[in-house]
């Protein structure tokens, strides 16, 4: 299959999951993420606010918040077509913005990625090599090379999201890992 079947394939396969499972899902991954080393050792945190059918991120928006963690969102630049790190100090101040995704006010502290330990990532769809299939924007393509290296990025979703063999691209960058419900 190609990206674009992929991605179709999956998000049908996901959006088609009844929502008491999700929550159930979200719970488990919430957990794995708590225990986690590269998680319990960040300062500085980076995570993707879930939208629709995603694995809900708002959990581990607020563990990394009531720890002290530096937490920074992803803010969509239209404009520019490139994402931001925005440093958040609560939920409160995340409202609807592209696509009706929670994102923080442009007028919040903007983080250097370099300074980001730990970044979670979305996807429709990731393999075991760490490969993933985003949703056709390239916000991440872009943003995770700005990354320090060493900072450990993580793709967050559900075990059906995970599959064989990815086709990936040059401009592609795998992911360190892939976290989903199965523990």
């Amino acid at each position: 299959m190609t990206k674009n079947e992929w991605r179709k394939h999956v998000l049908e396969k996901r959006d088609a999951c009844p929502q008491e499972l999700r929550e159930q899902y979200a719970a488990d991954v919430l957990q794995q993420v708590e225990q986690h080393p590269a998680f319990q050792a960040a300062i500085t945190v980076f995570c993707f606010v879930s939208f629709r059918s995603e694995i809900n991120t708002l959990p581990i928006l607020e563990l990394a918040l009531k720890q002290q963690k530096a937490v920074a969102v992803p803010l969509v630049n239209r404009t520019e077509k490139v994402m931001e790190a925005i440093k958040i100090t609560s939920l409160n101040q995340l409202q609807p913005g592209y696509m009706g995704i929670l994102e923080p006010s442009p007028e919040l502290e903007k983080l250097d990625p370099k300074t980001i330990d730990l970044c979670f990532v979305p996807g429709a769809a990731f393999d075991k090599a760490g490969h993933r299939i985003g949703y056709g924007g390239g916000f991440y393509d872009k943003f995770i090379p700005q990354l320090r290296q060493g900072c450990k990025t993580i793709g967050l979703g559900y075990a059906f999201q995970v599959i064989e063999a990815i086709p990936f691209e040059e401009h592609d960058h795998p992911l360190d890992e892939v976290i989903t419900n199965l523990i």
